[in-house]
């Protein structure tokens, strides 16, 4: 048989590999330091015997033997953990006796149930007692050894877990599960783009401390990053896909420059990454930012750098196109993005279009008739004394792009009467009753549906009768 030998300098205490929360590492104020609950190796060592793996450990020169013996509780059967200790202790006295685990194979059995976990804790133990002891995680031994090489080593710790299939494609793959044993560059980096990395995985991938935690399979999306975060784990190791999106986008968020850069580029790939998804609440949260005005200004910069100085967000088809129609380049980003952009203040379509244009309005010349009752109209009021005081104002006709199923015939804005093109020919009726009713919010200052405005129009119509019946 043929085993994978995990070794490092520095021997653990007996202590800590048999009592479950018997911990160094949960105080520990290096910030490399991976184990926090004093659980994990108990764990893994029943995760593999209820998978019929039998490790090897050798503690220097104390060899440590995971076995199980059957027990009965009220008429249910289970399987007693023991280890045997056999061999010398550090002052070379023998050690020889058997220690009850107090706990059953079906401990933890719910969670922990792939061969990767228990293969993970031996792992992280292993380079968290080199740096307990003042070395590097490079200094980790993972080898292929014979079954004639399993031995002790004084002043070591060494596992030795049997090659199965499971096993021997974990140790293959190592460097995808830590970083210390693969890119280890990535060590000290939140958001890490995958472009760099050696390796080909769509999903995202999360880890802790350079230790893989999951990967981000369920939304079956491309994701431009993979993230090492300073997160918080429960017991069976495991975080949701909501801590994920909340922990990921703030990391996104405060992301250097140059990773920003790739993201604000990505919405014009025409792609639909992960990263579209994030939350705008985490993304633009000041929660734990120590500079937010810093913040804003790389997103600006970035944003900069990413398509120059004349582009702008846009949400709507709309937007694009009258956008695009004055000059600027345009990057269509999903609507529950906006605040984001917006909170960072990087210009938006609102920023560059003016009010006709964002309602999709074009304005021209008023037609002659539309000229001619509108002047014989602010003609009748100001010889009546109801133009309170106003200037005459400016008349134009307007197109609208859309109508969406209703149509407006004009509208007052800014000293400017707008008329529908639609009824800006002929003396009609219609055309009358608009350019007066547009003409009366002028002079009126009143909206529509407003006790104001019914009486100004009351006092129009009263004048008119008046001159009725006084030329009777």
């Amino acid at each position: 048989m043929q085993y994978f030998k995990i070794e490092n300098v520095g021997e653990a205490d007996i202590n800590g590999l048999l009592l479950l929360g018997g911990t160094t590492k949960r105080e520990s104020d290096n910030p490399r330091i991976i184990g926090t609950f004093g659980s994990g190796f108990k764990q893994s060592m029943g995760l593999l015997l209820r998978n019929n793996i039998v490790p090897i450990i050798h503690c220097g020169n104390i060899r440590m033997d995971y076995y199980t013996k059957p027990v009965s509780i009220n008429g249910v059967d289970h399987q007693q953990l023991f280890v045997r200790l056999k061999g010398k202790d550090k002052n070379g006295a023998n050690i020889n006796r058997e220690e009850n685990l107090q706990a059953t194979l079906a401990f933890g059995s719910l969670e922990w149930k792939d061969i990767a976990q228990s293969c993970r804790e031996i792992v992280s133990n292993s380079i968290d007692c080199l740096y307990e002891n003042g070395k590097s995680h490079r200094d980790i031994k993972i080898e292929l050894v014979s079954e004639n090489q399993v031995r002790a080593k004084s002043g070591t710790m060494r596992v030795y877990l049997p090659a199965t299939a499971e096993i021997s494609n974990y140790f293959s793959n190592i460097g995808e599960y830590f970083l210390h044993l693969g890119e280890e560059r990535f060590l000290d980096t939140q958001v890490i783009d995958k472009s760099e990395r050696c390796e080909n995985e769509l999903a995202a991938k999360l880890y802790r401390r350079g230790v893989l935690v999951r990967k981000m399979t369920r939304e079956n999306r491309q994701a431009l990053f993979d993230y090492n975060l300073e997160i918080q784990l429960n017991e069976s190791r495991d975080y949701s896909d909501y801590g994920f999106h909340a922990d990921a986008s703030r990391a996104l968020s405060n992301a250097p420059e140059s990773i920003l850069v790739k993201y604000l580029q990505s919405f014009d790939s025409g792609k639909d990454y992960l990263e579209h998804h994030f939350d705008a609440y985490y993304l633009t949260t000041n929660y734990g930012v120590a500079y937010p005005e810093q913040r804003a200004a790389r997103w600006r910069s970035a944003w900069r750098k990413a398509y120059g100085e004349k582009a702008v967000v846009v949400t709507t088809d709309h937007g694009k196109t009258i956008c695009e129609r004055k000059g600027f380049k345009t990057v269509r980003i999903p609507v529950h993005l906006k605040n984001v952009f917006d909170k960072f203040e990087i210009k938006n379509e609102l920023n560059v279009l003016n009010e006709f244009e964002q309602n999709d309005l074009t304005l021209s010349d008023a037609t002659d008739d539309v000229l001619k009752i509108a002047d014989f109209i602010w003609d009748y009021l100001q010889s009546k004394n109801r133009t309170n005081g106003k200037n005459k104002p400016t008349f134009k006709t307007f197109t609208k792009g859309m109508n969406a199923g209703s149509i407006t015939f004009g509208f007052y804005k800014n000293d400017v009467v707008c008329i529908n093109s639609d009824i800006a020919e002929g003396k009609n009726l219609n055309l009358i009753l608009t350019v007066l009713e547009e003409i009366i919010h002028h002079t009126s200052g009143s909206m529509d549906e407003t006790r104001d405005f019914q009486d100004a129009c009351l006092s129009v119509a009263a004048a008119l009768l008046q001159d009725l019946f006084n030329k009777k």
